[in-house]
């Protein structure tokens, strides 16, 4: 898949679409487990309705997800106290056509639309 193509598909994913918060954790490679996330997610009525990972340093990742509240601070509090580092925490709500417009902006600049 091109570059073009996969910035298309993530920005028409239902994912940037949902209202919902966005975190950044920040995770030692070992105990990264996907399920225990969901699971503390789930334990407060929560849905990940996305997740992204990318290397931090040796050893660590950064583990992106989107959930479908804005409400989340018991769930950020839960995650604390299970060890989880919090780098970033946005709860911001951006519509549809904003990040449209952002998207087509940012290919008009890397030419690729």
């Amino acid at each position: 898949m091109e570059t073009k193509e996969l910035l298309k598909v993530i920005s028409e994913s239902e994912t940037l679409k949902w209202e919902g918060a966005v975190f950044a954790l920040k995770i030692n490679s070992i105990d990264y487990l996907p399920s225990l996330i969901c699971n503390i997610a789930e334990e407060h009525g929560l849905k990940l309705i996305g997740l992204f990972v990318n290397e931090k340093e040796a050893n660590k990742l950064m583990v992106h997800i989107k959930v479908n509240s804005l409400e989340v601070v018991p769930f950020a509090d839960s995650l604390s106290a299970r060890g989880f580092g919090i780098e970033y925490c946005s709860v911001e709500y951006k519509n549809e056509d904003e990040i449209r417009a952002k998207y087509k902006t940012l290919m008009d600049y890397l030419d690729l639309e």
